[in-house]
């Protein structure tokens, strides 16, 4: 396929395929993958340094750790588990830093709904980006299913530097199609969750049972539109996707269970040229 314009690709690691994410990282080289992006577990917390480690032996570019949502909407509510879960959130970014990782993505709520942004709220996520600011570590805050929350706090974090936005493709078009979020938040684009789905299933309703993180090309995205908001947007970092075999839960395509994690690597890859094709020269 003829390439308009140089581009590097970035993948999640992957689950479904009984393989363990260390080991995953030499795969994702071998297939030519640029980059790559973790979770993050209090349980395990030097996990990111060995995928850290393992990406230095491979020449990968560790490029994010997404920090956990579980308990997001109790960042909201005044008590002990929000204040737990900001401590949680500045921990990992902690880790993020020791792994000499320079961003953190992170939701702002879980699910569709949530308590509504509240000053507390905005005090909790502002100690964690300037604790995050004390130690190189960028915020990126990703769209989700609920957009005043994050229009909140980009309205009151936004004078920030380390303050950035992770465009999901697939959220965007499962959870708030009727918004242009690069449109809003694409001079603060600092990476990407490249994903695909079949939009809202049910008219009226938004779930995370739509959000089935296809890979691009599989759903209904504008894969087009894409490109063209990207290209607006002047960007030119990595082209990570966040994909996955089939999510508990959610619509899933019969052919990804017959492949292979190598089949599935490559495949993906592919699917990320294709996007890049359409872009601009």
């Amino acid at each position: 396929m003829n390439m308009k314009r140089t581009a590097r690709y970035g993948t999640n690691i992957l689950g479904g395929f009984g393989i363990d994410g260390v080991e995953q990282i030499q795969i994702i080289k071998e297939t030519g993958f640029d980059a790559f992006f973790t979770g993050w577990n209090r349980k395990d917390r030097g996990a990111v340094i060995r995928y850290a480690e393992a990406a230095a032996k491979a020449g990968l570019f560790h490029e994010t750790v997404h920090a956990p949502f579980g308990k997001m909407n109790s960042m909201w509510v005044d008590g002990l588990e929000g204040d737990d879960w900001r401590d949680m959130l500045i921990e990992c970014a902690d880790d993020t830093a020791a792994a000499g990782v320079g961003i953190m993505v992170t939701h702002v709520t879980v699910a569709s709904t949530a308590p509504p942004p509240s000053e507390i709220g905005y005090r909790r996520f502002l100690e964690v980006a300037e604790h995050a600011a004390k130690i190189g570590v960028k915020i990126a805050l990703e769209n989700l299913e609920i957009p005043e929350h994050l229009a909140y706090l980009f309205e009151r974090l936004g004078s920030m530097d380390n303050i950035a936005f992770c465009w999901d493709t697939g959220h965007n078009l499962c959870y708030t199609p009727e918004i242009d979020m690069m449109e809003l938040y694409g001079d603060r684009l600092i990476c990407l969750h490249i994903n695909d789905n079949n939009g809202i299933s049910i008219p009226g309703v938004i779930t995370w049972h739509d959000d089935s993180h296809f890979l691009p090309f599989d759903g209904r995205v504008d894969w087009v539109g894409v490109a063209g908001r990207l290209d607006k947007a002047g960007w030119d970092g990595i082209l990570t996707q966040e994909v996955n075999r089939g999510k508990e839960g959610c619509e899933k395509i019969p052919a990804y269970s017959e492949m292979s994690y190598r089949e599935f690597l490559a495949e993906s890859l592919e699917r990320l040229h294709r996007l890049n094709s359409l872009r601009a020269e």
